[in-house]
């Protein structure tokens, strides 16, 4: 009497925004189900770095028919996956906050979602110490794979970050949050005291100076590639430059090691820090979507385009069939069908052209 989603889209590009959508979709159907919660012993591995709530009924469940699936799409409801469960049959699609979100038990689900004790009081402190009782604006900005054109993305221009910021109370501090450092510590418009960019809070939000935690930090931020977890990412490094992981980790500085052997991530500190944030400015991007959900926050500002696809809403498709770039959608909101669900009065939509759409040529 077990459920699990199918391991291929846990495993591959989907990091803690993704497995937030996973964990609250299963524990949902299995709770209105009756079926058992089974995860993989390595399923889910940024979420369960992150939180210490979490409640799974079975790890590495028996009697799985892997044989068969029972498929999903990404603009299914939830109550019509329910209808469709089958017993010891996995899930196979992309939970999306469209198809995950049990309206009825969501504010439940949440609870789930409890940082663990040394991020939470790690986030206190530092935004304490910083700002004091000072409100701050969380602005996330998603790049790194979003670059490929073949990820269907939109890559966000920074004009709409400048909007973003006027529609936010003057003069209040930024934080942010991205996968893409250099970008930001290279970019004249996010420079000034009002502009903190979250690099590792868990050192106290300062830049490591050793070279291999560095690139173990780089890595495990990389969308898929390393699983968002360290052991893989050490082989990972271990192939690239042919030193071995055991000389690897002897040679990392004190703060890599500490990371390692307490299971500390970045990502899980962003995470509980957007959450604390009173506003939020948005990425594409789930992550944000679930920094905002989690918070109390004031005012959200989103970005209306999501994928590089078809601005209709009966399309057939969110993708596009080719690799060419679009630089909006005509005003279409992407992101009132896909974050839905959790929309309110409180969130404004703004236009997102592409950066790319003004330096391709087609």
């Amino acid at each position: 009497m077990a459920l699990k989603l199918n391991e291929e889209h846990q495993l591959t590009g989907t990091g803690l925004g993704y497995q937030h959508s996973c964990y609250a979709m299963m524990r949902a159907l299995c709770n209105r189900s009756g079926l058992k919660y089974g995860v993989g012993k390595h399923d889910l591995v940024a979420l369960r770095a992150t939180y210490q709530s979490l409640v799974f009924d079975e790890i590495d469940p028996e009697g799985i028919d892997d044989t068969k699936v029972m498929e999903f799409v990404d603009d299914e409801q939830f109550e019509d996956v329910l209808a469709r469960l089958e017993d010891n049959i996995p899930l196979f699609g992309y939970p999306t906050p469209i198809n995950a979100i049990d309206t009825t038990q969501i504010k439940d689900i949440k609870q789930h979602f409890t940082f663990r004790d040394e991020i939470t009081d790690a986030c206190k402190k530092f935004k304490e110490d910083k700002f004091g009782d000072t409100p701050v604006i969380s602005m996330h900005l998603r790049r790194g794979d979003f670059e490929d054109i073949k990820s269907g993305m939109f890559l966000i221009d920074d004009d709409y970050y400048e909007d973003a910021l006027k529609q936010m109370p003057d003069g209040l501090p930024v934080l942010i949050f991205t996968n893409d450092k250099d970008y930001v510590m290279n970019n004249p418009k996010f420079i000034g005291s009002r502009f903190h960019l979250i690099h590792d809070i868990e050192n106290n939000n300062e830049i490591v100076n050793c070279d291999w935690t560095q690139m173990m930090l780089k890595i495990v931020d990389e969308s898929g590639i390393g699983r968002f977890y360290y052991k893989m990412v050490l082989k990972i490094m271990s192939d690239r430059t042919g030193v071995p992981v055991s000389q690897i980790v002897k040679e990392m500085s004190a703060v890599g090691k500490r990371k390692i052997k307490n299971n500390l991530y970045n990502y899980s500190y962003d995470m509980c820090m957007m959450h604390m944030c009173d506003y939020h400015i948005m990425a594409n991007s789930s992550f944000s979507v679930w920094g905002v959900e989690l918070s109390n926050t004031k005012k959200v500002v989103y970005p209306k385009y999501w994928m590089q696809g078809q601005h209709v809403a009966d399309s057939d498709s969110w993708l596009r069939g080719d690799e060419s770039i679009i630089m909006d959608l005509d005003g279409y909101d992407q992101t009132a069908t896909i974050a839905g669900h959790f929309i309110n009065d409180k969130w404004v939509g703004l236009d997102n052209p592409d950066q790319r759409a003004f330096t391709v040529v087609h």
